[in-house]
């Protein structure tokens, strides 16, 4: 799935002159909706292409290639670019990812991504209700109460690290952001908390 991820990248990855930016998205993340929009759109729909056709693609080689597109540069992306680029791919495949990492036990993995969400979704202006409609869609493929805590408790404590991180920056703009990421992690909280139970 190596060589996929790396075609898919050539093809539809970002480029400033004709140059392929094979670690821009390992560096940086887009500061605009219309940014993200230019580097990661046409990826998240040929990934979309992929998945729809099942003749070709499995949903497993999918995820593979997602989880390598994400590591074709010397180091892996952002958090919050790999968010994003989710956020393209839509409901369906961004609930198999997320589901693939919670049977996999990769619950801290989980908690980054949720937090990225967080971010990426107030930083766009997009609703917190898509988040936790995916929140839940991952909740119920999960098979037992303690699993589900636990990914919960690894969302809260990512929220917690970020709001350390953003409190010894000092950063003024980014600390509104947080305020409303912090009003998704209660959302969040309170809209999945009923499904730890089941």
């Amino acid at each position: 799935m190596v060589h996929q991820a790396k075609l898919l990248y050539l093809m539809y990855g970002p480029v400033c002159e004709e140059a392929i930016l094979w670690d821009l998205l390992s560096y940086t993340t887009p500061a605009s909706l219309g940014q993200a929009i230019r580097y990661q759109h046409d990826l998240a729909e040929a990934i979309q292409i992929m998945y729809a056709r099942t003749s070709d693609w499995t949903e497993d080689d999918v995820l593979s290639i997602v989880d390598e597109l994400t590591s074709v540069a010397e180091s892996d992306w952002l958090a919050e670019n790999l968010a994003s680029l989710l956020l393209f791919c839509g409901n369906t495949i961004t609930v198999k990812y997320m589901g693939s990492r919670a049977i996999n036990g990769r619950m801290h993995e989980l908690g980054n991504l949720v937090a990225s969400f967080s971010v990426v979704i107030t930083k766009f202006g997009y609703s917190t209700s898509w988040l936790i409609d995916v929140m839940q869609q991952v909740l119920e493929i999960m098979d037992n109460a303690k699993d589900r805590l636990s990914f919960l408790s690894h969302i809260s404590s990512t929220f917690k690290e970020v709001l350390t991180e953003v409190a010894d920056s000092g950063d003024v703009c980014f600390v509104s952001n947080v305020r409303l990421c912090l009003q998704i992690a209660n959302e969040i909280r309170s809209s999945c908390l009923c499904w730890t139970h089941r």
